[in-house]
């Protein structure tokens, strides 16, 4: 963690100096997104390169105010080819807190609260209608410039000798969807625990409207990579997919499992 220097704060545009805490901000370096994140006791800057994620967060955070527990958004400013977006810091601990991946019956009840308030969204004028079809087009607008790296090892499992035959696959077995308001990138690190058992949700960046397995499946696969110390942490005893569904109270449709993860192998 680094403290931000004053120089560094009056190179930020106007609206975003204007609402920023007097306090010291930190470097916060969790995370897998490759923005820059700022963090006071009572903010956070979000700084990411102008992008569809970041246009579509700003709107999401702007939608979503009373409507899903997520982040106050104070300022938000475009320049020079970035995006700032200045938000509340939640009072609250992620998911993959490690007394909450030490506790499976705890993280359990917790990840299916939060899933189902995220289907529950009411979707009536919501302006992120095809959260679906713009992911296939930032998959392929990826695949075309070469930015993606897929598992290699996940893309031969499956079949595909290619991200561009993986995407080709996705664009031609597109599942039928029964759309509801989905977070996008439902990982365990954009799930957060406040101190009276409410699911929060940060990084909506691929937020909108899409089949609740977009989100089931991710949060399914990072439940599985955080509990197997993937990213450094302990290895923990795994939790099945029937204990998981269980959770949900759903029955696991495997189609749509085996379509959301591949899709995110080229985001």
């Amino acid at each position: 963690m680094k403290t931000v220097s004053s120089p560094w704060i009056e190179a930020l545009p106007d609206p975003i100096r204007a609402s920023l805490d007097p306090g010291p901000f930190t470097r916060c370096r969790i995370g897998l997104s490759g923005a820059e994140v700022w963090l006071s006791e009572a903010q956070a800057l979000k700084i990411a390169p102008v992008s569809i994620e970041s246009e579509t967060e700003r709107t999401a955070l702007r939608w979503l105010q009373g409507r899903l527990p997520v982040p106050a958004l104070l300022a938000d400013a475009r320049e020079n080819g970035k995006d700032y977006l200045l938000t509340s810091r939640l009072d609250a601990v992620p998911a993959i807190d490690d007394a909450l991946l030490d506790d499976p019956d705890r993280l359990l009840t917790f990840l299916s609260g939060a899933l189902r308030a995220l289907r529950s969204v009411k979707t009536d004028g919501c302006p992120l209608p095809d959260a679906t079809g713009a992911k296939l087009r930032a998959a392929r607008e990826n695949v075309l410039r070469g930015l993606c790296e897929p598992d290699e090892a996940l893309l031969t499992a499956y079949g595909f000798p290619s991200a561009a035959s993986l995407l080709n696959w996705l664009e031609r077995n597109r599942p039928p969807e029964e759309p509801v308001f989905t977070h996008g990138d439902c990982c365990l690190p954009n799930l957060f625990l406040d101190h009276g058992g409410s699911a929060w949700f940060l990084d909506l960046g691929r937020a909108g409207i899409a089949d609740a397995y977009t989100d089931i499946a991710l949060c399914l696969r990072s439940l599985r990579q955080n509990l197997a110390g993937v990213y450094g942490g302990k290895i923990r005893p795994t939790i099945s997919e029937q204990v998981f569904f269980s959770a949900l109270g759903l029955r696991p449709d495997e189609e749509k499992l085996r379509y959301y993860t591949l899709l995110d192998e080229l985001l």
